[in-house]
Order: C-alpha cells, then sequence, then structure tokens
C-alpha cells in the first residue's frame, strides 16, 4: 500500500480501503465511483500516500462551456507523516481555494505534459464550504470498555481467527474495527483528526501487543466507536491501554482498563451446570 493506485485498479477495492485511505481528506465510505461531496477548507491540506505522481492539481468541475476552469497547484511540504506503517507526503494549495467552488484532483507522472484526473477520489468532488484552515488536530480524553471471552476450545484460536489484519481488510470490514481474538476494547472520545489512537495489550506491565490505528475526518464524522480485538488464552494479570495521539507528537492521557478473568466450567455454580445439561 505504498504506491497510489488509480482508477483501474480501484472500483470497489477503494471501498475496502476506508481503514487506511489513500488520502486525507478521505473519501465516502465506499463511494469512490459515486459522484459525493466531500466538503474542505480554503486552505485544506492534502495527506497522499507515498507514490509515483509529480504534480497534483485541482481543476473546477463542473465548468461553463467555453470558460476555463480555475485551478490550484498543490505544493509538497516536504512533511512525511506514517500511519500504520504506511507513509504519506503533505501537500498544501499553492493559493487559497476559492470558496464554493469544486474541485476534481488531477496529477501528472513523471515525463508527462498533461494533467489527467486521479483515482483516488474516483467521481467524488471536493467542494470548498468552510473558510480559512482546519483547526490543528487536539488529544482528548478517550472512554474505553473492556469485555473477554473464554478462546476458542482446543489451539486458542479457530480458523477465523487465523486470518490476518490484512486479509479482513480484503473483505471490506468495518474501518472503525480492527484485530481479531476473544478480547475486545471499545473506545470513544476521539473527536478530532487526523490522529492516531494507540492500543496496548499488556501483561503486568510489559506489552504483549499493540496497535497504533489512523483516525481520519470520515471515522470522527461516523460517531461511531472504534472496537479492536487481540486474542489471548490466560486472561490473568492482562489489560488494555489506550493514548490518543497527533502527528505533531502530542499525547493525552492514557487510559488503562483490565480483562476481567472469564468463568470456567469449574467456577460455574452446580445448579447452572445442570440446566445446561
Amino acid at each position: 500500500m505504498v504506491s497510489i493506485l488509480f482508477m483501474i485498479a480501484a472500483g470497489d477495492l477503494m471501498g475496502c480501503s476506508d481503514r487506511l485511505p489513500q488520502a486525507l481528506p478521505a473519501p465516502r465510505q465506499n463511494s469512490v465511483n459515486r459522484h459525493n461531496t466531500i466538503e474542505i477548507y480554503e486552505q485544506q491540506p492534502f495527506l497522499l500516500q507515498v507514490g509515483s505522481a509529480q504534480d497534483l492539481r485541482l481543476i473546477e468541475v463542473p465548468v461553463q462551456r467555453d470558460v476555463a476552469p480555475r485551478t490550484v497547484d498543490l505544493a509538497p511540504t516536504g512533511a512525511k507523516l506514517v500511519a500504520e506503517g504506511v507513509e504519506f507526503n503533505r501537500f498544501v494549495p499553492g493559493t487559497p481555494i476559492p470558496l464554493s467552488f469544486c474541485f476534481a484532483l488531477h496529477e501528472r507522472s513523471v515525463g508527462e505534459q498533461d494533467f489527467r484526473r486521479s483515482g483516488i477520489y474516483g467521481l467524488n468532488t471536493l467542494c470548498v464550504t468552510k473558510r480559512g484552515a482546519p483547526d490543528e488536530a487536539a488529544v482528548q480524553d478517550l472512554l474505553m470498555t473492556v469485555t473477554a471471552t473464554r478462546p476458542t476450545f482446543g489451539s486458542g484460536r479457530s480458523r477465523n481467527l487465523e486470518a490476518t489484519d490484512e486479509e479482513l481488510m480484503s473483505r471490506c470490514i468495518n474501518p472503525l474495527e480492527a484485530g481479531s481474538g476473544n478480547i475486545t476494547a471499545t473506545i470513544s472520545g476521539f473527536r478530532s483528526s487526523p490522529t492516531l489512537i494507540l492500543i496496548e495489550l499488556l501483561d503486568g506491565s510489559s506489552v504483549r501487543e499493540q496497535k497504533e490505528l489512523l483516525i481520519h475526518d470520515q471515522m470522527v464524522a461516523s460517531q461511531q466507536p472504534l472496537v479492536v480485538r487481540f486474542e489471548a488464552g490466560e486472561l490473568s494479570g492482562l489489560s488494555v491501554r489506550a493514548t490518543h495521539k497527533t502527528f505533531s507528537g502530542s499525547a493525552g492521557a492514557a487510559v488503562t482498563v483490565a480483562v476481567d478473568a472469564v468463568p470456567s466450567c469449574q467456577q460455574v455454580p452446580f445448579r447452572s451446570l445442570l440446566l445446561l445439561l
């Protein structure tokens, strides 16, 4: 996922990449081949996955016949950001984008003379509805609940749970769900983007497993919580810690919740066992 995909390769696949979109601001979920409006600022910064495009330009759409469309070039700042192991380049408009106008993203690769419409946003248009620049992303206090069930009998991992996160992504799972397993952490309280949430499975004071996940604007707009799962056999002494972070390095207060032990069969009351039988 380190190269920019174009429309030929996009299609329905783009709907599967909402967990980690190619561009921020992000296209609407599963809508790359539909005509949707993405609202942006006059001085909207863009984060685009590192790829082969040399030049990026916003070209006005629609435009009246025999009238030259307005254009705004996007200039690279040299800043690089990493989210979930994927590197993004930061671009800013060379001049403020005209308010109330809509644009499509075009690109020109090395050696090309003409711009062509980029497949990153598909048929979506970027419409300037907000003045100025977006507020700097800030950290928030997170809310988290943790539940657990006994692992699958036998190896402790069913065939379904053996799938990697990448395989699960290819099935177009909800972008606000990550991982698999019998420990479920549900996190809410994030209201700014783009930001990161670091979720760690702790065994005592040591980190057993961790995931650093991107939170982008479409996720915030959905008002749904983030659900993260881990796999573990013995639950005693485990806890989950969540920390909200910004790309600039700021971090909020960590929230830690213990994983409650699940009663074994020996701990179930005799009368309940009889009812089960």
